[in-house]
């Protein structure tokens, strides 16, 4: 008995409800025609099943009808009928049963996978694993949460996921970023780093200048940033396997906006954007093929070791933590720009030399005037400072 009457209960609740809807659309289409309000058919069916879509559209049009009737008091016009009324019909007809039937119920997989890059730029798979999702066509629900352990050291990580139906075709692909804080080192690993903006000095032909107080350091034209990294004097080098110093650095040209009001003296504005694509303050040119490359000698306690060009100043998604690190004040401050990883080996001769000395002297040098744009943990692309790493 109980069954029985929740089962009626539940009828009335599902006739009043499509009884409102009906009325509702009524109102909505009572201008618009014979034939587009049949389109609603369509609409209909996404939500219900396709007898009660049909059913509901009827509805639709004998209130119209009524509504037409008792404010009029014409007939409905047989010619409009035949051309605009039949052929909607059967075109709605056929949209509502493509729609219901464009995908059958079935089985999805849901891949995903967490990689995450610590502080010593080494980018590991942290764990991957799948589900079933049951899914209906047109469905839209809130899907069980996933239950994912992050590692405990610092770093960013990136959860990827991948849909795929039963014949293991892609039919979506997503990620998610994270910003990892932790006072750990990566395993078997000692970090000793530095910020960009603790230079000792730095000398530039055109302009220094950092971002965010210090999360990014520009020098432009030719010039050099100069670092003294402390060594622990408990460092046992004798265990070490090996050291090398990574960084993340890329050319950095002048732009308009940063050349100050100077720049606006005798600029032809009637131009348009073409006289200073850069000059608003919260834009950055994105990545193309203008490359802006810059030649950059890097030297160790006063040796020069490498030579590396720096192909370019990109600016674009990749840049995650430029974007994560803008302030919420409607401004934009570099966002989206990122350089390349550089790793420079430690022989165990310079690292012995400057525990000794108890610091290794580090210059980084632009030769050609392509400029310098050195990269900390909280800005770029990668989660890493001026690092330098010791593997025990």
């Amino acid at each position: 008995m109980m069954a029985v009457l929740l089962i009626f209960q539940f009828s009335i609740y599902k006739a009043v409800l499509l009884a409102l809807v009906c009325f509702g659309a009524s109102i909505l289409t009572f201008y618009s025609g014979f034939g587009l309000g049949t389109i609603l058919l369509v609409v209909f069916a996404l939500w219900f099943p396709i007898e009660q879509a049909i059913v509901m559209t009827a509805i639709v049009h004998f209130i119209n009808n009524l509504f037409k009737l008792f404010l009029t008091h014409k007939n409905i016009d047989k010619k409009i009928l035949l051309k605009f009324g039949l052929p909607s019909i059967i075109g709605a007809l056929g949209g509502a049963f493509l729609l219901t039937r464009m995908t059958d119920d079935q089985a999805l997989k849901l891949d995903y996978e967490l990689v995450a890059t610590d502080a010593a730029a080494q980018t590991n798979l942290i764990s991957s694993s799948s589900k079933t999702i049951a899914a209906a066509s047109w469905d839209q629900k809130a899907l069980d949460p996933l239950s994912i352990k992050m590692p405990d050291v610092p770093g960013l990580a990136t959860l990827r996921l991948t849909l795929k139906n039963g014949q293991g075709q892609v039919l979506h692909r997503n990620f998610v970023n994270y910003v990892i804080e932790s006072k750990n080192n990566p395993t078997h690993k000692q970090i000793i780093s530095t910020k960009p903006g603790d230079f000792k000095a730095q000398q530039w032909s055109l302009k220094q200048w950092d971002v965010l107080n210090g999360l990014k350091e520009n020098g432009a034209g030719a010039g050099f940033f100069e670092y003294d990294i402390t060594i622990p004097p408990d460092l046992m080098t004798d265990q070490i396997k090996s050291s090398y110093l990574v960084m993340e650095l890329s050319s950095k040209p002048l732009l308009d906006k940063d050349r100050g009001e100077e720049f606006n003296n005798n600029q032809d504005y009637m131009l348009g954007s073409k006289v200073s694509p850069s000059k608003n303050p919260n834009a950055y040119p994105m990545t193309d093929d203008d490359l802006h490359p810059s030649t950059v000698a890097i030297y160790l306690n006063g040796k020069k070791v490498v030579t590396t060009t720096l192909a370019d100043d990109p600016a674009d998604h990749l840049g995650v933590l430029s974007w994560h690190a803008q302030l919420q004040d409607k401004k934009l401050r570099e966002a989206g720009t990122y350089g390349y990883l550089v790793k420079v080996p430690l022989d165990k001769t310079t690292l012995a030399d400057s525990k000794r000395q108890g610091l290794l002297h580090l210059k980084l040098e632009s030769m050609d005037g392509g400029g310098l744009a050195v990269y900390g943990a909280q800005f770029g692309r990668y989660p890493i400072d001026i690092n330098l790493v010791i593997e025990e």
